[in-house]
């Protein structure tokens, strides 16, 4: 049977509830059965929301292709949104280095690498991939990434319990990134 499906979205209804967008730094939209990230500035982190929906002990999974030209950019999901300023995020680049992180009042933690606050490299991450199915369980006080079946990294922390959900894309030297989003779904965790 599996586990009960909370929400799915393919992204072929440009209703379905995710923020988008343009300005000077990039956009954010639906196009072509995908959700669409396009940066045009360096050091940037940019998401989108499903804003009508809250969840908690679930496990949100995605297909993530980078279209970027570059391995640079990361990319991953939201969890526990509060609101601009506080949430979790977990994710990682087609470079291999991954993080997952809290963020409160507007600074980050990273959860995954509390010594030094910076992205960790991981072997178990295919590098330049042509796509990844991508995994973040946020659920009874633990966040866990999970790349292609595989689970890169697992951390406790209770700061937020339920919220809404996100996708994001981070670049840091270059400013280029292109990465589209296709068949999310939210799974109920017991």
């Amino acid at each position: 049977a599996g586990p009960k499906v909370l929400f799915k979205d393919n992204f072929s209804d440009s209703g379905s509830g995710w923020g988008t967008g343009t300005d000077d730094t990039g956009s954010l939209d639906y196009s072509n059965g995908q959700y669409v990230f396009q940066v045009t500035k360096d050091k940037w982190f940019t998401w989108g929301n499903l804003a009508d929906e809250t969840f908690s002990n679930a496990r949100i999974e995605v297909e993530v292709v980078n279209k970027s030209g570059t391995d640079e950019p990361t990319f991953g999901i939201m969890c526990n949104y509060q609101d601009d300023q506080n949430y979790y995020y977990a994710g990682f680049g087609s470079d291999g280095y991954y993080a997952i992180v809290r963020t409160e009042n507007n600074e980050d933690s990273f959860l995954t690498d509390a010594a030094d606050n910076q992205w960790v490299q991981s072997d178990d991450i295919q590098t330049n991939a042509d796509s990844y199915q991508l995994g973040v369980e946020c659920a009874n006080g633990e966040i866990k990434l999970i790349v292609d079946g595989k689970t890169i990294a697992s951390v406790q922390d209770e700061t937020y319990t339920s919220g809404q959900i996100g996708i994001f894309v981070l670049t840091f030297d270059t400013a280029e990134a292109d990465v589209r989003f296709d068949n999310l779904q939210v799974l109920e965790v017991k």
